[in-house]
């Protein structure tokens, strides 16, 4: 008798013409003399093992034994069978797509740090030629000559950034009370991963935008002091040598035409001397220059004031700058009846019934208004009498006096400034107000006077502290001192209403 072996053992000998496959297990509890007797076979599975009985058997047709012994022997099917081999053949299968997944990620992290890298080069770039142009204008150069130096600079920052100009391509334009300006980088980036799927390289489309701030429209008053102080001598050197070519340098200085001290500031200025008066005309001529180079006269309008005991509205708001340079120019010291003092509260009193409130700027209809306040801050109660006699002064009715008072209330006084009288433009009207102290100078030779000390002694930290408690704001207020703080005070007026505002617009 035939002993029973394990399944998968005898499959390689089973009868060819049918094979036995024990389908369910036996019975549980089968004896194994039982189980042989049934099965006519004996049994030598361990006795706690059942053997299976005749009635839980099947039987295959030949044919199909046959393929399911090919199957079976199929090395295909012992490899997927092996279990042993699954991890080399996982790695196998995914090592490419992990490494092709691997590579297109440094790709883009490569390609996102290379135009991160053009963008900040060129918004550099824009932002220096943008710089340059300003700076040239401001010089006095012509627009086409400025906006030609700024393309050349930003391409050669940009070259010195990233270091390569190639693809770099900016433009500025003046335009609407503003200047602008377009850099566009367009150039590509070799992939080598990517190459597998999509193209060979990467395209890099790079803008960036800049813009010198548009400040709306504005309305800005020009407001000169052009009381007889302001004949005083430019510097220490011109004060020198105007008393030295008539003999006097404070309280002389009478325009043209009077019968005391005729011709004095004539004198003054064929010696040499420039006055205080002349260094504040350039220097607002130059503000006016420069608003016009940066296209502001489409915007801007302007108007010019003089003040001595009272205000003249010399210019009213006008957007033809020629206009407003030739007022400027033609600028001299007031010495008509009843002027030459200096009154600031009744001044600045009708200054503010005259600039009216402050609008937003959106349109024409509603400008923001701005005042340019040029002063020595001296206050004096006098003014010409009809004969433009010196000698026969009168006292200004209009005059406010405020402590400290020198030299008397009913005499010839000088006083500081009053901040009080700035309230209703800056506080009623919501003007921005900006207050330039043209520093009284006291000569240090060739002439004496006792209201010399009077100034220097009591008057000359009082003024300027007042005059900046004027201002709408600490940062609108300039102390100056030498003729090139003019310019550079009105160079800061540009600034603050946005004419010299740089920034990164896209």
């Amino acid at each position: 008798m035939a002993t029973a072996r394990p399944l998968r053992k005898e499959l390689g000998k089973a009868d060819p013409a049918t094979l036995t496959v024990a389908l369910k297990p036996a019975p549980t509890g089968c004896a194994m003399k039982g189980v042989a007797a049934l099965s006519g076979r004996s049994c030598r599975l361990p006795c706690k093992m059942e053997c299976p009985m005749p009635s839980d058997r099947k039987t295959v047709p030949a044919a199909n034994a046959g393929r399911l012994k090919s199957r079976v022997a199929s090395p295909l099917w012992r490899l997927f069978a092996d279990r042993g081999g699954n991890f080399a053949i996982v790695s196998a299968v995914c090592i490419v797509p992990l490494v092709l997944g691997v590579g297109l990620a440094v790709e883009y992290s490569r390609a996102t740090r290379e135009s991160a890298e053009i963008q900040n080069s060129a918004d550099a770039a824009m932002l220096a030629g943008a710089k340059e142009i300003q700076d040239q204008l401001a010089d006095g150069k012509t627009q086409a000559a400025a906006l030609a130096a700024g393309k050349a600079l930003a391409i050669r920052f940009f070259k010195e950034q990233y270091g390569s100009p190639d693809g770099f391509k900016p433009v500025y334009v003046v335009e609407s009370g503003g200047l602008k300006g377009e850099g566009h980088y367009s150039g590509t980036m070799p992939n080598a991963f990517a190459a597998f799927f999509t193209t060979k390289e990467v395209k890099l489309d790079i803008v960036s935008k800049v813009a010198l701030g548009n400040p709306g429209f504005i309305d800005i008053h020009l407001v000169i002091d052009n009381s007889a102080s302001m004949g005083v001598g430019a510097t220490d050197d011109d004060v020198s040598i105007m008393a030295k070519a008539i003999k006097c340098a404070f309280a002389c200085h009478a325009p043209p035409g009077h019968i005391e001290y005729t011709t004095t500031t004539d004198k003054a200025r064929s010696a040499g001397a420039t006055l205080r008066i002349d260094v504040v005309k350039a220097a607002v001529a130059g503000f006016v220059d420069k608003l016009q180079a940066a296209g502001f006269d489409s915007k801007v309008r302007l108007a010019v004031h003089s003040f001595s005991n009272t205000l003249s509205n010399d210019v009213a708001p006008t957007y033809d700058y020629a206009k407003v340079k030739t007022s400027i120019n033609a600028l001299e010291l007031n010495g008509d009846w009843l002027q030459g003092g200096t009154s600031f509260d009744y001044v600045l009193g009708q200054l503010a019934s005259n600039v009216g409130s402050s609008g937003t700027g959106a349109d024409p209809a509603k400008p923001r208004k701005v005042v340019v306040f040029i002063t020595d801050g001296v206050a004096t109660n006098v003014m010409y009498n009809q004969k433009g006699d010196w000698e026969q002064v009168s006292t200004d009715p209009n005059y406010v006096f405020y402590e400290p008072v020198y030299n008397g209330r009913y005499q010839w006084s000088i006083q500081g400034f009053n901040p009080k009288a700035c309230w209703k433009l800056t506080n009623l009207n919501k003007v921005d107000l900006f207050t330039l102290n043209i520093e009284y100078l006291i000569p240090k030779k060739g002439t004496y006077d006792n209201r010399y000390n009077l100034i220097e002694d009591n008057l000359k930290d009082k003024i300027d502290t007042n005059l900046a408690a004027c201002a709408s704001t600490p940062d609108k207020h300039f102390h100056i001192q030498d003729n090139q703080g003019i310019i550079d005070s009105l160079d800061s007026v540009l600034g603050a209403m946005g004419g010299k505002t740089l920034q990164i617009t896209g």
